[in-house]
């Protein structure tokens, strides 16, 4: 099965490879709150925009009362990174998981944001309702592998897909292996 990107590149969907395993994770409780926050550590342009020019330049997870969160570092000239912005990750098996960016408006050529796998302009409901929802993109984001991410600007939009390195052999496996990681601390 094939998909278009924006620009008209075709992207074949892929079976898994085997999973890799190049995360390391720093675990801290807060001494006062009792807080266990798990980060990952961060990986360096996992992605690049189907144009070549743009970056994701580094990317991790932060997991927080249960609540996780990808930080995003991109850069390029997409207009203004609104709070609740989306971006889209289709994955291996054609599925898209809607995420929304949490944090405040950027306007940079660099952005930085905080994405929760949950679209939170389309999801009503309770608390629970959406804390299941969540867990489910979060099941499939660690089962299957990403092919494309949709980053949606206030002008435009940029498609990025994984970009291979000596650093990052497996970029595909981002998701996968963040969640993975962080769920065994």
């Amino acid at each position: 099965m094939c998909i278009k990107t924006a620009h008209g590149k075709k992207l074949k969907l892929k079976k898994n490879r085997k999973l890799g395993n190049n995360v390391t994770v720093n675990v801290k409780i807060d001494a006062f709150k009792n807080v266990k926050t798990i980060t990952t550590a961060s990986w360096g342009n996992f992605g690049v925009s189907t144009k070549g020019k743009e970056n994701l330049l580094k990317g991790f997870l932060v997991k927080q009362n249960g609540i996780v969160n990808f930080i995003m570092f991109y850069e390029g000239d997409i207009g203004c990174l609104e709070q609740f912005t989306t971006i889209k990750v289709k994955l291996s098996n054609g599925e898209v998981i809607v995420f929304s960016k949490l944090n405040a408006t950027d306007c940079e050529n660099k952005y930085y944001s905080d994405f929760a796998p949950i679209n939170v302009k389309e999801e009503e409901g309770s608390v629970a309702e959406m804390d299941k929802i969540m867990l489910d993109n979060l099941r499939k984001l660690e089962k299957f592998d990403w092919v494309v991410i949709r980053l949606n600007g206030s002008e435009y939009y940029v498609d990025i897909v994984p970009n291979k390195s000596k650093s990052i052999p497996n970029p595909e496996q981002f998701f996968r292996q963040h969640i993975i990681a962080a769920n065994k601390k």
